[in-house]
This record gives C-alpha cells, structure tokens and sequence, in this order.
C-alpha cells in the first residue's frame, strides 16, 4: 500500500502541481475519507437487528428437515417391508369395504397404487393385483 502511495505522490509531483495544490488535494482526501466514514456508520446505525423470530424459524426448519431425513432414510431402508405392508392393507381394504368408499377415497387409493407401481419393487402378483385393483377403480368410477 505505501508503495502505491508513493507512486501516486511521485505522479502528483511529476504533474507540476504546486505545494499548496497538493496539500489542497491531501486536505479533499481527508474530507472525503471522514465523509465515506461517516455514511458507513450512518448505515450501520440505521440497520435493524435480525430479528430473533428469524432465527428461531430457521431452527425449526432445521428441525423439520432433521426429522424429514430420518423418516426418508428410514423408509427407504424398510422399502420393499412398507410396500409389501401397505399392499396387503390396501387390498384388505378394498375387498372389505370398497363398494362404502367414497368417490374420492377410491381416486385416492388408486393413486396411491400407481405412486408404489411407480416405486417399484413389486413381484408380478404384486403388480398384477395393483393393475387390476387401478382398473376396478376406473370401473366404479363409470
């Protein structure tokens, strides 16, 4: 940094500039830092503090996705189990009660088919009694 300055009063001096020009010059540069001084504590002054209501939803969100990711891991480790249990469910289900379900509770559960179809996994039974549960679905639906 010296080095630039010096370069910088070596130039100053080399432009003929008279003794009180230059300390004319060192007098506006010292106006000017105090002024840029001045405006940067006036911002720093005028800001807000964070708020601490800021802080505590990011915490939650933290929370939120720490349990998100163990319940993401956890369903993944036990894939092919909850497929399996939940096919079984959905089957009992719809053989027992599918003529009371609503027209919106059958939507739902053929979804919910073509979303494990889509997961995969499943043996040919398995897939085969997804595709026709879907189909009496549609057929309920006509």
């Amino acid at each position: 940094m010296t080095n630039s300055w010096s370069l910088l009063y070596d130039e100053l001096y080399d432009m003929n500039l008279t003794d009180e020009e230059v300390q004319e010059l060192r007098s506006k540069k010292q106006e000017l830092t105090q002024y840029g001084k001045e405006k940067i504590r006036e911002l720093m002054n005028n800001q807000e503090p964070y708020p601490d209501a800021m802080f505590e939803e990011a915490a939650r969100r933290e929370k939120e996705n720490q349990v998100l990711d163990i319940a993401k891991n956890i369903m993944e480790e036990n894939k092919h189990a909850f497929q399996h249990l939940a096919a079984i469910e959905r089957k009992e289900f719809a053989e027992k009660d599918f003529e009371d379900l609503t027209r919106d509770q059958k939507i739902q559960l053929a979804l919910e088919e073509i979303d494990w179809i889509v997961i995969g996994g499943q043996d040919g039974q398995e897939f085969y009694g997804s595709i026709q549960f879907i189909r009496k679905v549609l057929r309920s639906l006509v």
